[in-house]
């Protein structure tokens, strides 16, 4: 699953803004609301106003007709159709039956309209109202701008928020990319503004103490082991110059002999390879010309020595056979050897090494479809191990890399090992 990465800054800057703007609305909707219940509370005041005023004071008999600019009254009785006929109402109670109640536009302008039915007659009443709504309209625009200059306000508080809250977080991620997790006093000071922040230093002052004390012990053990494995390689190199001194074995016997001291010479540069790899060093001496087809075959030599069957099972194809690169060559053959050795001893089909112009491939066919463990292929991404661990040590030493492809054609699994720094020339 892939998830989108987003900052703490910009997720407080959306909340707040996003939140004001939510709550300019809330009351820009709440302020038309009273607007209209307003409009709605004048209509019924004059309804009661003149209404309750006729009924009480007005002479119901006699028709009469009030207009002025602001006010259009008229009342007419029941069956006096010749004094105050329906065509010579004015155009604004066209079409109205009474009772009604409401707002009329006529002319540009709105009335607050009152038609009501007296037993004796009908009353009409209409009064303008465009005073009222300019003033409507300045209120609105009023609070439109004062709601636009509170987003603005708003837009400044967000940005303003999310710096200030985010800022003492970056500050804190610096100092971890600071921390050298090797270093001898790995520790945060724990004197932040925020509680929060001091908790967190605190874990982490107490894992990298932890992990101090594991490195302590790993780094202990590497010179503890190296000691005890140097020991018995000069021991055997040693004894295998003092038999060949001797000059006292048969050609086959030669044969054997150098076998044995070169493979306990390999044995003492895959040593002090492992330490530069633990200790994260690099020996400028070590650094030499190497040709990985050279490299290759001998490899494909011993593992000929090592088993027979693994001859059978190599497919060799060279296609730069004078491709070299300047590295430790004891890093390179460990590395090499891990990639390739895994897939001989973990799978039982084919295994293809392909060298290209700055790239490695190796592919395996996997095992016998019967056996599940078997037919399992070492390189696997989710297959690990100490072979893989090396590998990835060794990259990381050598500034190459490696990486999982789809296989070809009648082969189960591909790893390809990039050369970042090979080059193609000629001896």
């Amino acid at each position: 699953m892939k998830f989108s990465n987003r900052s703490i800054a910009s997720r407080i800057f959306k909340i707040v803004f996003l939140g004001n703007l939510l709550i300019f609305l809330t009351i820009f909707m709440f302020s038309e609301w009273i607007l209209d219940e307003l409009e709605s509370i004048n209509i019924k005041i004059d309804q009661e106003i003149e209404v309750d005023y006729f009924e009480k004071y007005g002479n119901k008999q006699q028709p009469f007709k009030t207009q002025s600019s602001q006010l259009i009254k008229i009342y007419k009785p029941a069956g006096d159709d010749d004094q105050l006929s329906p065509k010579d109402l004015p155009i604004v109670f066209k079409g109205i039956s009474p009772p009604f109640y409401g707002e009329i536009e006529h002319n540009d302008k709105e009335y607050n309209v009152i038609v009501h039915q007296f037993p004796e007659g009908v009353l009409y009443i209409a009064k303008d109202v465009h005073i009222f709504e300019e003033q409507e309209e300045i209120i609105e625009y009023t609070i439109i701008s004062f709601l636009v200059i509170l987003s603005i306000l708003s837009w400044f508080l967000a940005v303003f928020a999310s710096r200030k809250i985010s800022r003492p977080i970056v500050d804190f991620v610096k100092l971890l990319e600071l921390i050298n997790v090797e270093g001898s006093d790995v520790k945060l000071t724990c004197n932040f503004s925020d509680t929060e922040l001091n908790q967190i230093a605190e874990s982490i002052n107490n894992l990298l103490s932890r992990n101090q004390e594991i490195l302590y012990r790993e780094k202990t053990l590497i010179s503890m082991a190296s000691h005890e494995l140097r020991t018995p390689i000069a021991v055997i190199i040693g004894a295998t110059n003092v038999i060949e001194s001797r000059n006292q074995l048969g050609s086959k016997d030669k044969i054997t002999l150098n076998r044995i001291s070169a493979a306990a010479n390999e044995m003492k540069s895959n040593v002090s390879a492992l330490m530069r790899l633990v200790r994260k060093t690099k020996s400028i001496e070590s650094q030499k010309d190497i040709y990985i087809s050279r490299l290759i075959q001998g490899l494909i030599d011993n593992y000929a020595i090592e088993n027979i069957a693994y001859s059978n099972r190599l497919i060799v194809c060279l296609e730069c056979p004078d491709l070299h690169v300047k590295a430790d060559e004891a890093l390179v053959r460990m590395l090499i050897h891990n990639l390739v050795s895994n897939a001989l001893n973990h799978t039982t089909g084919k295994v293809c090494i392909t060298l290209q112009n700055n790239y490695l491939d190796i592919e395996d066919e996997g095992g016998d479809e019967s056996d599940e463990k078997s037919s399992m292929s070492v390189f696997e991404p989710t297959v690990t191990g100490l072979g893989l661990y090396i590998v990835g040590l060794a990259c990381e030493a050598l500034n190459w890399h490696y990486e999982f492809l789809p296989s070809a054609q009648g082969y189960q699994t591909r790893i390809r090992l990039w050369f970042e720094k090979a080059s193609n020339q000629k001896s």
